[in-house]
């Protein structure tokens, strides 16, 4: 893989890490103090999510693992879900229901946080399994090669590989 190629895949690591953390972040601070849905329905919320997400990621890498096409295994998922990922994105943080309207809110946040994370998983599951299909073994073994004698390097000095001193 060229250098600007794995440039511009790399940009998909900074997306994924952008909206995962704006969702992690600030959704349940919005729906509590903004919207000022209770604190025990986004738990339960919470919960269940947890439970979803538990099951969803082994579920799409197996449904993405067996999917045949002419556009690979993973493009079609990426490619085909990026937008409702992103419309999920926005749903989040645009519920029809004024503050305080607490069980139409509850029940938002509940439908739109678990389709954002199926979506999230879709997306970035198989972009993340893209990777090793895009180059050959001997390549993909090189960059792990290096990647991990960065790492143990970095770790043996106590300091950075790429850092100063």
């Amino acid at each position: 893989m060229s250098k600007l190629r794995d440039f511009i895949y790399s940009l998909g690591s900074f997306s994924a890490s952008i909206l995962g953390q704006t969702v992690t972040t600030f959704a349940i601070y919005y729906y509590v103090d903004v919207l000022k849905v209770p604190t025990k329905m986004i738990s339960l919320v919470m919960l269940f999510y947890g439970i979803w997400n538990a099951i969803n990621d082994p579920l799409f890498g197996q449904i993405s693992d067996t999917t045949r096409t002419k556009w690979w295994r993973r493009i079609p998922y990426v490619a085909g879900f990026t937008l409702p990922l992103c419309i999920a994105f926005a749903l989040l943080w645009m519920p029809p229901y004024p503050a305080g309207a607490e069980k139409s809110l509850f029940i938002w946040y509940f439908i739109v946080i678990f389709l954002f994370d199926g979506l999230f998983t879709i997306v970035v599951l198989n972009w993340t399994a893209l990777f090793p299909e895009m180059s050959t073994r001997r390549q993909g073994t090189g960059f792990r090669l290096k990647a991990g004698t960065r790492y143990h390097r970095a770790d043996f000095r106590g300091r950075p590989a790429s850092g100063s001193g």
